[in-house]
């Protein structure tokens, strides 16, 4: 499944890039669906590039169908990023804590300069679900439940994912 989201801030190209890069955690009170983000390692590399490795804990209500399946507790996942300074992207990597093979996601997000004061967040990204690895879930299920949990999945890691330019907004918005 694609995910993909584009959205314009009115700040300049690099305030935006250095907010999202430096003060995720900063970021948690203007993003609903995240109780905490945690830095966990940040390597400052000499050829231009940070490599950072979040934590990131959500906070999305579990339907009722998936809540035997799908613990309070998975909706965590690790954040493995490289940021190219020299070309304002970050290439990102996201895995859970529990189950790690229940679902990939990967991709980059762009901080493209508009004008002056005018900058484009382009997030694209690729999320693989595997329902059959959920714990308690027979095999024959997994098929049945598989778009239910894809779904859940989806839901909870593609609004924090295209809801961090809103989130960068109201900080950037708050800090003037």
């Amino acid at each position: 499944m694609i995910i993909q989201s584009k959205d314009t801030l009115p700040y300049q190209v690099l305030k935006v890039y250095e907010t999202v890069r430096d003060h995720q955690a900063d970021l948690v009170p203007y993003m609903p669906d995240i109780r905490a983000v945690e830095v966990i390692e940040r390597e400052e590399q000499p050829d231009q590039k940070v490599r950072l490795l979040n934590h990131w804990h959500g906070a999305a209500e579990i339907p009722s169908l998936i809540k035997k399946f799908i613990k309070p507790e998975m909706m965590s996942w690790k954040d493995y990023a490289l940021w190219h300074d020299d070309e304002l992207y970050v290439a990102w990597r996201l895995e859970t804590f529990y189950l790690n093979d229940l679902f990939s996601c990967e991709g980059t997000t762009r901080f493209i300069k508009l004008d002056e004061n005018k900058t484009e967040m382009l997030l694209k990204g690729d999320l693989k679900i595997n329902a059959s690895a959920v714990p308690g879930v027979p095999t024959f299920l997994a098929r049945k439940l598989s778009p239910q949990i894809e779904s859940f999945i989806a839901r909870l890691i593609s609004p924090n994912l295209n809801n961090l330019s809103k989130g960068v907004l109201a900080y950037l918005n708050d800090q003037k």
